[in-house]
């Protein structure tokens, strides 16, 4: 159900698809990334405007009525299989070989500036939410340790395989996890490389809700109506 007063804000991005769910309250953002699904430079760039226009709205809304329509964003994939596979390493090997550092340094300070406007909520009242559907590895997995909670189905992939590669997850994991896990935890599962189903990484805490295949947008629907029976007591424990 879209609103006029809205339409602006789902616009055309060349690698999202965005939709406001005026009855729920939700602003889905489908990643839509090629030609690999990873986090490309255009992807960040558009990710980077849509955030900006959310808290451009959310903050206008809240002035003038004191709260907005616009009350989740859930974060998901267009890729069937696949949430995010990180970095872009084909970015990554043609700076190194180009010696384009001040490219590579643009990429990582932007990677981190989406991080953190995700992970502090663009500075207004609106939750976010990660939906993963297919395999989160790397800075796919610290994307969606970004967000307030994670949805996944139960047999889908996480993990940091940086390890392999002689690299680490610079992108926030150690951050991330260290406030849900104990440091020894945080450390194996990084120092690893092990890759996770998401039950695994439900039993230990690290994801919210956890879902059968094929039922994504239904269990977010379900998962948001628990969040709205237990609002005030969030906000009292947040506070």
């Amino acid at each position: 159900m879209q609103n006029n007063n809205y339409k602006s804000l789902t616009q055309f991005y060349d690698q999202l698809v965005t939709e406001f769910n005026e009855e729920t309250g939700v602003m889905w953002c489908y990643m839509n990334p090629f030609p690999r699904p990873c986090f490309t430079l255009q992807l960040l760039n558009d990710l980077s405007r849509f955030l900006q226009v959310i808290r451009n709205k959310v903050s206008s809304d809240v002035r003038s009525n004191g709260s907005s329509r616009i009350k989740y964003i859930v974060f998901g994939s267009y890729k069937p299989g696949v949430f995010s596979l990180g970095g872009d390493l084909s970015l990554f090997t043609e700076c190194i070989n180009n010696s384009d550092k001040d490219r590579l340094a643009d990429y990582m300070r932007l990677s981190i500036e989406v991080m953190y406007s995700i992970y502090s909520n663009m500075d207004v009242p609106i939750t976010t939410i990660s939906l993963i559907r297919g395999n989160a590895l790397g800075a796919g997995f610290e994307g969606a340790l970004s967000c307030d909670y994670i949805v996944a189905e139960k047999k889908v992939q996480l993990g940091f395989p940086e390890v392999l590669f002689n690299m680490f997850p610079g992108m926030g994991a150690y951050s991330f996890l260290a406030r849900m896990l104990d440091p020894a935890r945080v450390e194996r599962m990084i120092l690893s490389g092990r890759i996770f189903t998401a039950e695994e990484l439900y039993d230990q805490g690290v994801i919210d809700y956890i879902f059968e295949d094929d039922h994504g947008v239904q269990e977010i629907d379900l998962f948001i109506k628990k969040l709205e029976k237990s609002k005030n007591t969030r906000k009292a424990i947040l506070k």
